[in-house]
């Protein structure tokens, strides 16, 4: 099954984190330390594969 899911990445294009709401995803960018702040974090939207462990 597929599924969007919003990625939250700095400017090394290195994933932090993942979220399946955008509101998650603001607040987790908003709540950041401030030594990440300058790794121009984004957050991209993009559609996954969801996987059984």
């Amino acid at each position: 099954m597929k599924y969007i899911g919003y990625y939250i990445v700095d400017n090394k294009n290195q994933v932090l984190e993942v979220f399946d709401y955008i509101s998650n995803a603001e607040k987790f960018i908003k709540d950041l330390p401030d030594y990440l702040e300058n790794r121009k974090v984004k957050i991209e939207k993009r559609i996954c594969e969801e996987y059984n462990k």
